[in-house]
């Protein structure tokens, strides 16, 4: 089980699209980086990680800041918890305005088509979120 928000549980993440033959069949064509922006972590502030995908595969996943980027998605922490958890639907918290989305518009078409799949994937995967859910503010 990888703890939430960690560089295992990124990597996890990474193997889990890799290996699903509809996300890649889907994502051929996808040459892209990808930025999450995670504000109000508890008792972290805001933390980043970001993931590049090359020809359909997601070549790189990493905890930090990055400049050079075709997306920025930013939300509060309670709102990425509830997408990786698969309890509220990426393109619903887009539409509610929960989630911010910054980058090229036809691109960005390409991504809400997958990334419904994407977080399903990622929802699936055995992640400990109680580093998160034990703290105080």
């Amino acid at each position: 089980m990888a703890k939430y928000l960690s560089q295992e549980w990124l990597d996890l993440g990474k193997s889990a699209v890799n290996n699903n033959s509809e996300f890649r069949r889907l994502a051929t064509r996808m040459n892209l980086t990808i930025y999450h922006v995670i504000r109000d972590v508890p008792n972290r502030g805001t933390m980043y990680f970001w993931s590049t995908f090359r020809n359909g595969e997601c070549v790189e996943v990493s905890l930090g800041k990055k400049s050079d980027v075709n997306f920025t998605l930013t939300a509060p922490f309670s709102i990425w918890k509830q997408i990786h958890e698969g309890a509220l639907d990426i393109v619903q918290a887009v539409l509610e305005q929960n989630l911010k989305v910054e980058g090229k518009p036809v691109k960005g078409l390409k991504i809400l088509k997958l990334a419904p799949l994407m977080n399903k994937i990622i929802a699936e995967l055995d992640t400990d979120f109680s580093e998160f859910t034990t703290i105080t503010s």
